[in-house]
């Protein structure tokens, strides 16, 4: 920041647009009528029905060999 205070300037005060409008999408406020449904109920991906047929190959990728191990 002090070795280019102009630059710095901007970039802060786009991040701080930016996080403003993530902000204002979070509360509904870019929506006609805001959000129309709240977020549906956090659940776990690997005991979902739609992802059953996709299991086999999904959990053989090394991001999932801990959810493998933790079924085991």
């Amino acid at each position: 920041m002090s070795r280019e205070p102009a630059v710095a300037k901007r970039m802060i005060e786009a991040f701080r647009k930016w996080s403003s409008s993530v902000d204002r999408s979070v509360a509904g406020d870019d929506y006609p009528g805001g959000l129309s449904m709240p977020d549906p109920p956090a659940r776990a991906w690997v005991t979902a029905l739609e992802y059953k047929p996709y299991l086999e190959v999904l959990l053989k990728r090394p991001e999932y060999r801990l959810i493998k191990a933790e079924e085991e």
